[in-house]
C-alpha cells in the first residue's frame, strides 16, 4: 500500500485551536486525507499488522549468550505480545512512521495547542491560515516553528466487538507526569466511532481543575488501564453534576478523523456495543522542553531543575531544541557535530525492534518507577 496523500498546506482551523484552549478538547477534525480513506489505507495497514502478530511471525533476535550463541534461547521468548506491541508501533513500521512524522496536519496542530500563554496572546492576534486547504478571505498567519512538539509515545486503543472493555474516568498527567500544559493526546480513529463503539467522551473545562486525586483498581474488570487509574469519587461526583460547568462532548470520529485533549482534561470511554472492533492510535505529543523538571516545584523543595530521560521522535523544531530527552529519530555519532536522521525502513526488522525494545525498556521503567514487582502489569 502506497503512503496516504497528507495535505500539503498548513491547516488549522482557528476555531478549533480556540475551542481547544477554551475548554482542554477539540472533539474532532480531519487529519489524514478523505483521498486515503477510499483506499482503506489506515484499516488495511491496520489488519495486515495484527494479522501478522496473530500468526507469531513477529520475533526479536535474542541475544547471545556468554558463548556467543544464541540457538539455545526458545523463539517464544523473543516474540513480543500484542499487549506491548501496541505500543510505540511507529518505530517499527514505516507506514505509521510516516502517517505521525509527515503530517504537516499533526505538526501545526501540535506546535498551536502546545503554545504557551504568551504564544497564544500573539495567535490571537492573527487570522486563519488554512481551513481545510480552502484560503480565507481574513488573510494568512503564520504559526512559528519555535514550539517544537515530540511523540512521547503511541499505543493502539482497541475495544473488541461487543465487549464490556472501558477506560475509566481519568487524567492523561496522572500518568505520564505531564501537566497539562506540557501535553496533548491526538486520538485517530482506524475505525468509524459510533455513539454506540464507545467513543472518548470529555469533559470540557476540566482541564482549568488541574491534577486530581486519582484511586487505583488494580484488575478492575474490563478496565483498559493498566491500574485501573480513577479520579476520586467525590471530585468524580462533582464533576459528574456540574454538567453546566464541564459539559459532556463525545469523540464522533470517521476513520482518518482525530479528537484532541489537554492531559489535564477528564476523560473516559465506554463499553463498544458495536458489532466491529473500535480501532484507534492514540498519539501521546509533548513540548520538547517538558523534560526540564523544576525539582521546587515537583518535589516542595529548593533543589536545581533535573530532566526526565524519555526517549522520544521528534515532531517538529529541530534535535537541539529537545532538552533531556533522548531522540529516537535523530542521533550524534561519537565526534559529529551534525545530527543524522533516523526513520523506520522495514517492518519488523533487526535494527526498527532494537530501538523499539530500548524506547520500551526505558517507558517502563519511567512507567512503573516505584512499583514493586506485583505491580508491573502493563497493558
Amino acid at each position: 500500500m502506497a503512503a496516504p496523500p497528507l495535505q500539503e498546506e498548513n491547516v488549522v482551523d482557528r476555531a478549533k485551536i480556540e475551542h481547544y484552549q477554551r475548554t482542554g478538547c477539540i472533539p474532532c477534525f480531519r487529519m489524514v486525507e478523505r483521498r486515503a480513506m477510499e483506499d482503506d489505507f489506515l484499516h488495511g495497514h491496520y489488519q495486515r499488522f495484527r494479522t501478522r502478530v496473530a500468526s507469531g511471525a513477529v520475533s526479536m533476535s535474542p541475544a547471545p549468550d556468554d558463548e556467543g550463541s544464541s540457538s539455545n534461547i526458545p523463539v517464544a521468548a523473543c516474540s513480543p505480545p500484542w499487549s506491548e506491541l501496541r505500543f510505540k508501533a511507529h518505530l517499527f513500521l514505516p507506514w505509521l512512521f510516516d502517517l505521525l512524522v509527515g503530517s504537516e496536519v499533526l505538526k501545526r496542530y501540535a506546535e498551536t495547542m502546545l503554545l504557551t500563554e504568551d504564544e497564544q496572546r500573539e495567535l490571537q492576534h492573527s487570522s486563519v491560515v488554512e481551513l481545510h486547504g480552502e484560503e480565507q478571505k481574513a488573510g494568512k498567519s503564520k504559526i512559528k516553528d519555535s514550539t517544537p512538539v515530540v511523540i512521547w509515545s503511541t499505543d493502539f486503543c482497541v475495544k473488541p466487538a461487543e465487549s464490556k472493555a472501558f477506560f475509566s474516568w481519568h487524567q492523561d498527567s496522572t500518568y505520564s507526569r505531564f501537566r497539562g500544559d506540557q501535553g496533548v493526546t491526538v486520538w485517530l480513529a482506524f475505525s468509524d466511532v459510533t455513539e454506540r463503539a464507545g467513543p472518548v467522551l470529555f469533559r470540557e473545562g476540566s482541564h482549568r481543575l488541574g491534577q486530581l486525586p486519582h484511586d487505583e483498581n488494580v484488575g478492575q474488570e474490563g478496565n483498559m488501564l493498566a491500574f485501573g487509574q480513577t479520579i476520586e469519587k467525590d471530585k468524580l461526583e462533582a464533576i459528574r453534576t456540574d454538567e453546566r460547568s464541564f459539559p459532556t462532548v463525545a469523540a464522533i470520529l470517521a476513520p482518518g478523523e482525530a479528537s484532541a485533549h489537554n492531559f489535564f482534561v477528564v476523560h473516559s470511554s465506554q463499553a463498544n456495543q458495536e458489532h466491529v472492533d473500535r480501532v484507534g492510535l492514540a498519539i501521546r505529543l509533548v513540548r520538547a522542553d517538558a523534560a526540564i523538571l523544576d525539582a521546587q516545584q515537583e518535589d516542595g523543595c529548593d533543589a536545581p531543575a533535573r530532566l526526565r530521560r524519555d526517549r522520544v521522535t521528534l515532531l517538529t523544531g529541530r534535535p537541539e531544541d529537545v532538552h533531556g530527552f533522548e531522540l529516537e529519530n535523530h542521533f550524534l555519532e561519537e565526534g559529529d557535530r551534525v545530527w543524522r536522521a533516523w526513520r523506520p525502513t522495514e517492518e519488523f526488522g533487526r535494527e526498527e525492534m532494537a530501538e523499539w525494545k530500548k524506547s520500551m525498556d526505558r517507558e517502563k521503567e519511567m512507567y512503573f518507577e516505584g512499583r514493586g514487582e506485583g505491580q508491573q502489569k502493563y497493558k
